[in-house]
């Protein structure tokens, strides 16, 4: 099973990660950001905003791809940890670089509209993805990838992405896609 110690150890540094990441994305040059930024890119960029189809394809799209990060920081931990540092680093970065051009261009209450309602259940859903990642990451290092002790807590974590975080994201992506883009007249 999972040493609830070290997954918390995980949580609390893959938290300081992204923070830091974030802010290193706000303070980012905004080309530098913005080229960042397209490199991840929904395809919904050029959809009109308008309409209850806009608005399930954006529900849709949004649980597709946090839901496919989410697993494959869980499914791909185990080998170093690579793509959990990977996605904090480039979310942090993604995340910071868009409050700044927001926060410029739209003010304050514009930022905190746009992530305060999903946010609060995706970021760290997000981060506890990461760090279960990590924490197997630390694990196959420990007991090796073949250790019946490790395959044990791997299809437990792989458990953990069906029972608890996807559900999340469900969530997350729905309040995102349907009440956060009322709160800002999308």
């Amino acid at each position: 099973m999972i040493n609830r110690r070290l997954l918390i150890f995980w949580s609390i540094l893959s938290t300081i990660v992204f923070i830091v990441f974030t802010l290193i994305g706000y303070m980012l040059d905004s080309s530098i950001a913005r080229f960042i930024e397209s490199l991840f890119r929904s395809p919904l960029i050029h959809i009109r905003y308008d309409g209850l189809l806009f608005k399930i394809t954006l529900f849709i799209l949004i649980f597709i791809k946090n839901v496919t990060t989410a697993t494959l920081n869980v499914a791909f931990g185990p080998l170093l940890g690579v793509f959990p540092v990977m996605s904090i680093l480039i979310n942090g970065i993604i995340i910071g670089s868009v409050v700044r051009e927001v926060y410029l261009s739209k003010g304050l209450t514009y930022v905190i509209l746009g992530l305060a309602p999903h946010g609060v259940i995706e970021l760290p859903t997000f981060i506890y993805s990461s760090a279960l990642g990590l924490y197997l990451a630390q694990e196959a290092f420990r007991l090796g990838l073949t250790n019946q002790d490790f395959i044990i807590t791997y299809r437990y974590a792989i458990k953990l992405i069906i029972k608890v975080i996807a559900p999340l994201l469900l969530i997350a992506a729905f309040i995102e896609a349907f009440i956060t883009s009322a709160l800002l007249g999308i």
